[in-house]
């Protein structure tokens, strides 16, 4: 049901040619919806999990605007910056093809920058956004990372995306010592509004800009 009103939303506000990110990307389901609606060359693709990749890219059957085989955080890991891919593909999309109970939420792993899952690589969103160009629009769900996802996107919200996230309070609290009030008020203080569209084991929020 979330699912059906998430997309919904998202492809009733985006347009075609709009350059839209899909962070923390799984079986690259939303990848496709949102790529048929705003062109599958203008969707930028993020997901950490090694195995994972070749499903995308088995899914998608076309070339995005860039992907990132890596987590998104408030800092940089040096380097990471050469793992996106421009109109392409990571290695990890050469694996072999998983059986869907196989694929992983890698970022369930994640414990900030210090403690990140093995050698992963990780950049801020800011920092994807100088080799990508600015989106006009992304979405997130990465199982309590939210937080710091976009307190590592300071200069990419100034330009005002509309930005659509799914918020696991618990999961911020128990795994990164977060909170979904912080979250809400630095969308509040960037100049965003906000309206939930569905609440459940998670929330959806949707954050559109004031102007």
């Amino acid at each position: 049901m979330y699912e059906e009103i998430l997309f919904t939303d998202i492809r009733s506000t985006m347009n075609p040619g709009d350059l839209f990110f899909d962070i923390g990307a799984y079986d690259g389901q939303t990848s496709v919806l949102v790529g048929e609606r705003v062109g599958y060359e203008n969707v930028v693709i993020i997901e950490p999990s090694e195995v994972n990749w070749a499903n995308i890219r088995e899914r998608y059957r076309e070339t995005p605007r860039a992907s990132f085989p890596g987590f998104l955080s408030s800092d940089d890991k040096p380097a990471s910056i050469l793992d996106v891919v421009m109109h392409g593909w990571p290695e990890e999309a050469e694996h072999m093809l998983m059986p869907e109970e196989k694929l992983e939420f890698r970022w369930l792993h994640y414990r900030g920058t210090s403690d990140i899952c093995g050698e992963r690589p990780w950049i801020k969103l800011d920092t994807l956004v100088k080799r990508t160009g600015a989106p006009k629009g992304f979405v997130m769900d990465v199982e309590g990372a939210e937080l710091k996802v976009l307190q590592g996107a300071a200069h990419t919200l100034i330009g005002h995306p509309f930005v659509w996230v799914a918020i696991h309070p618990r999961f911020m609290e128990e795994r990164f010592g977060d909170n979904a009030d912080a979250l809400h008020e630095l969308m509040a203080k960037a100049g965003y509004r906000e309206k939930l569209l569905w609440s459940g084991h998670e929330e959806h929020w949707r954050f559109e800009p004031c102007d």
